[in-house]
């Protein structure tokens, strides 16, 4: 797994959840543009990630709206 947080929008205060509160977990598929195959470079799948958070800081959505991203080339990022 590759920590991609550097990359993304600083979450810190942005979700005060008490972790005995959580009852389950809801898994998104996003598709967003063109999509990346296989043989993507890791720089270009970062620079997804980048266009996404950015997206949703326009939408005042506080940052990248996901805990993962991975990718047809197999690599998982943290975010």
């Amino acid at each position: 797994m590759i920590d991609a947080r550097a990359h993304v929008t600083l979450p810190e205060g942005r979700y005060k959840t008490n972790p005995a509160a959580i009852l389950g977990i809801a898994v998104h598929h996003s598709v967003s543009g063109d999509s990346l195959g296989p043989g993507a470079s890791e720089a270009a799948e970062l620079a997804h990630i980048k266009a996404i958070d950015a997206f949703h800081v326009s939408q005042n959505f506080g940052g990248f709206g996901y805990h993962l991203a991975t990718f047809a080339s197999g690599r998982l990022y943290q975010c």
